[in-house]
């Protein structure tokens, strides 16, 4: 059976010998919970970069809520910290009991939540109470992860002497959490020095005096190395120069040099 809500008046009347009549009333307020949930914080987040949550539960009925608790289910690949409220983690379940949540009021508890891999992020949480069973709320987030492209040389012989042979080796790195795409290498010679063969994960050509890798992908946490062998030609202090491109480098190419001392023998 459902009760109505509102203010009810209960009448009772006595009527005794000699007419005698009395009369009592009774105003009796029947109330009612209305809970409402729901989750908030951003909508899109970087891999890696920590984001603040709020669980938001509203009373906008006219008698108070209790024994009400609250619980999210933590996802995947995630961390969380910075819980408010003494909310208790357990088997990937973070718990709040806020016991009574008077009517026309609200309460709120926060945590931090950061995710290791890209992707897209379910919340969900589920309260309840004396009054209410269960009441859920849910919303997503998507992780989106960026490349972080490092570029190193290394001549392995430093000085030279003319007609010695000599190789520079370049490292990629992707320190990032997505992919770099279209990765592509160049490497200027300077005229002081022969190219004599080229090493690396990707097919290679020879334009005059520089070596072009074809372009690759490169995973997060991922190396690659590039190897240019050379045999000095005239002395001098020359520069060995070095050009990244990549389709997330959009403010243009990285460069590196390596200086290399070439000596008469």
């Amino acid at each position: 059976m459902t009760l109505k809500t509102g203010k009810f008046v209960n009448k009772a009347a006595v009527t005794a010998e000699g007419g005698v009549r009395e009369e009592a009333t009774h105003e009796l307020i029947v109330g009612e919970v209305k809970l409402k949930m729901s989750i908030e914080g951003p909508n899109r987040r970087y891999v890696n970069r920590p984001g603040e949550y709020t669980i938001s539960i509203v009373n906008e009925g006219d008698v108070g809520a209790n024994n009400v608790s609250v619980s999210y289910d933590v996802p995947k690949d995630v961390k969380v910290d910075k819980i408010s409220d003494s909310g208790l983690v357990r088997d990937n379940k973070i718990t709040w009991m806020l016991g009574m949540v008077e009517a026309k009021t609200k309460r709120m508890v926060t945590f931090r939540l950061q995710a290791s891999k890209a992707g897209e992020v379910t919340h969900k949480a589920v309260l309840t109470s004396d009054e209410q069973s269960e009441l859920r709320a849910a919303s997503r987030t998507v992780f989106k992860g960026v490349a972080g492209l490092a570029l190193s040389i290394k001549d392995i012989v430093d000085p030279l002497d003319v007609k010695q042979e000599g190789s520079y080796e370049i490292v990629v790195r992707n320190t990032g959490t997505a992919n770099a795409n279209e990765v592509q290498i160049k490497a200027i010679v300077p005229k002081e020095l022969r190219i004599t063969d080229q090493k690396g994960p990707s097919k290679s050509k020879v334009q005059g005096g520089t070596v072009v890798f074809e372009p690759i992908t490169l995973q997060p946490k991922k190396e690659v190395k590039f190897i240019v062998y050379v045999t000095a030609q005239k002395p001098g202090d020359v520069r060995f120069r070095v050009e990244m491109t990549a389709k997330e480098l959009t403010s243009g190419p990285v460069a590196e040099e390596e200086s290399t001392t070439i000596a008469t023998p």
